[in-house]
């Protein structure tokens, strides 16, 4: 998978991101072992048995339903744990099984966005890689406008050429909000073109008498 860095250059001008003071020791603190919730997936692969792999998605229960093994609760603890059991439960099942368990977080991404949606993505992602793969922000994005909500509470981020982290984790259940930037903000190169034109006209004006 493209670099954080790399994915946002390809959709967006200006490349860091940064937090205000305030609420941002809170994002950026370690998010410790993930835990799944009801909406996010697990993606099983099997050697050999290609039929039985695909996303499984967890119930409102916090259960998922895994090929040859069953109804399984996977939301009681960190996904780390999970997996060497649900790993056991293939090895009464299988021979010599060789599988890949890979927790899926369901992440929104809302706003000026080119592709908003709720995205299944790997914990590996970051804020810059939700923006990419919500295809890039749009040009009426206001890059100091971008929220992120996280069990109720919203942190607000920016976007800044100086300063900066790109790598913020998403975690489970997270909201990205960008926002519009204003009427005045999206036509403001018209209007100094204009009154650059008045200026121009008006001392051309003064010179010629």
């Amino acid at each position: 998978m493209p670099s954080s860095l790399s994915r946002l250059f390809a959709f967006v001008s200006v490349a860091v991101i940064a937090f205000p003071e305030a609420g941002a020791g809170q994002l950026l603190a370690p998010i410790g072992d993930l835990v799944l919730r009801a909406g996010d997936e697990i993606r099983v692969e099997i050697k050999d048995e290609v039929l039985l792999n695909g996303e499984y998605m967890v119930d409102q229960e916090g259960r998922v339903l895994l090929p040859l093994i069953g109804l399984k609760d996977v939301t009681h603890g960190p996904f780390s744990a999970v997996r060497r059991e649900l790993l056991e439960a293939y090895a009464h099942e299988l021979t010599e099984p060789v599988v890949i368990l890979t927790p899926l977080m369901r992440i929104s991404v809302l706003g000026e966005v080119r592709a908003p949606g709720v995205f299944p993505v790997d914990p590996s992602h970051t804020l810059a890689d939700m923006i990419a793969t919500a295809g890039g922000l749009t040009i009426e994005a206001d890059t100091e406008r971008i929220s992120i909500i996280r069990a109720g509470i919203v942190f607000e981020t920016t976007i800044d050429p100086r300063t900066g982290d790109l790598s913020l984790p998403m975690q489970s259940g997270d909201q990205i909000v960008v926002g519009r930037r204003s009427t005045l903000s999206q036509n403001l190169p018209i209007f100094l073109s204009a009154l650059t034109s008045v200026a121009v006209a008006v001392v051309t004006s003064l010179l010629i008498r």
